[in-house]
């Protein structure tokens, strides 16, 4: 993912994420969710989040990982000087884009 500008001329990286869970029943949800860091921290938050990757994997990704393993990656990602932003919405199943 490309850095944010904006965000680099203040010092800052951002790491974004969007998910829609859309079931036939409404309503479903949308989640956009960002880490942003000072830029001084990025470079020691990317190793703590790489050291959390088995060889052979390419990423981090929830999907792909146990519910065990998505804790230890939660805890992981909130030990850092990260701050969240997490926006929820609902949505309807036939509206989505």
């Amino acid at each position: 993912m490309a850095p944010n500008v904006t965000a680099m001329k203040l010092g800052l990286n951002a790491w974004i994420d969007e998910s829609i869970h859309a079931p036939s029943a409404d309503p479903g949800f949308y989640i956009l969710a960002t880490a942003i860091s000072d830029s001084s921290r990025t470079e020691r938050t990317r190793e703590r989040l790489h050291m959390l990757v088995f060889t052979g994997q390419e990423r981090l990704h929830s999907r792909n990982e146990s519910p065990k393993r998505r804790v230890q990656i939660v805890d992981a990602i909130a030990s850092t000087s990260l701050t969240h932003v997490i926006v929820l919405a609902e949505v309807e199943a036939r509206r989505q884009e």
